[in-house]
């Protein structure tokens, strides 16, 4: 990832807060966008591309921190990893499960001040929220050559036929019928040295 796109993974849920949790997006948000030193107009594919897997690592990390702040309202959280689960049957039926935390100061007084009390587990996986309705797009640096049989967007040559000249003959049907009169017959011509008619 690029100096442009720095990634917004060090927050803590502290610095998002229910009350003001929309605005506290939005500026998370804006800070990652001014960070850029392009407009994204001017970053090539590869830099758009790296930004934009920034604010998506940004943006995964804000659910986290978000679902952590709606799920710590007026409750105590602990994150806990599920392990084995057992059922067991009989007079006594129930199910056991082994849950593993984090050994620090927070969980150890959540837990064990729950001990052999009746709470209420809720569960919650961030990843559920991690959909998106269509991959973020990115300007291609060369725009894509037709594909052949493709001509959407590209001009057409001018493949038009010139006009041929007709030198087809009449057809038989062409030619006007003799009616028998001698004023349309053709008269043959005497040769040049025959002698005149008459002399």
């Amino acid at each position: 990832m690029p100096d442009d796109a720095k990634p917004l993974d060090a927050f803590i849920p502290g610095h998002i807060n229910v009350d003001t949790l929309s605005g506290d997006l939005r500026d998370i948000l804006l800070g990652h966008f001014r960070a850029a030193r392009k407009p994204w107009q001017q970053m090539s594919e590869a830099e758009q591309s790296d930004f934009n897997e920034g604010v998506a690592k940004a943006c995964r990390q804000l659910v986290r921190n978000a679902v952590s702040a709606l799920v710590a309202v007026e409750h105590p959280k602990c994150v806990v990893h599920l392990g084995d689960v057992k059922i067991i049957g009989g007079d006594k039926s129930r199910i056991e499960a082994k849950i593993v935390a984090q050994n620090i100061s927070e969980y150890r007084e959540i837990l064990c001040e729950a001990v052999g009390d009746t709470v209420l587990m809720l569960m919650i996986n961030s990843e559920n929220f991690m959909g998106e309705r269509a991959p973020a797009p990115t300007v291609p640096d060369q725009a894509a050559l037709p594909i052949d049989g493709e001509t959407e967007g590209f001009a057409a040559p001018d493949d038009e036929p010139d006009e041929a000249e007709d030198d087809s003959t009449p057809a038989d049907d062409d030619v006007p019928p003799d009616d028998g009169d001698d004023d349309g017959a053709a008269i043959p011509l005497a040769p040049a040295d025959a002698e005149p008619v008459g002399a």
